[in-house]
């Protein structure tokens, strides 16, 4: 909660940061985004808090290769091999993903098709 914070009560460092206030769906988002970096390894937990020693994380030299390398998975590693464009057509698809307005995945989906089309062309 020190990084996401707490809506309307208690904002958070990232908020803090950006100097921004984030909405439920960008709170939410941002604490479902904190829980796929530990399960990705790119943080770990601490385990030295008494009250939440889950929460407390470090980043983990995998996370820390993760943002030399521009926060570019395997996949876009790849990808960029081919194309550079096809990075950031992927990263489309996915920020559409995260969107909650009416027509979301329609164009994360054009943007999936968009990519299989021109990496197979």
């Amino acid at each position: 909660m020190t990084i996401i914070g707490r809506g309307g009560v208690q904002p958070g460092t990232i908020e803090s940061r950006m100097g921004v206030e984030f909405t439920r769906d960008e709170r939410a988002r941002a604490a479902q985004i904190f829980e796929e970096l530990k399960v990705n390894g790119y943080i770990r937990s601490t385990l030295d808090d008494l009250v939440d020693p889950e929460n407390w994380v470090v980043i983990t030299d995998a996370g820390a290769d993760y943002m030399l390398r521009d926060m570019r998975d395997y996949i876009d590693e790849k990808l960029g091999a081919f194309f550079p464009h096809l990075v950031e057509l992927r990263r489309g698809m996915w920020h559409a993903l995260g969107r909650t307005s009416p027509d979301a995945a329609r164009q994360a989906a054009h943007s999936a098709r968009e990519l299989i089309s021109q990496l197979l062309h």
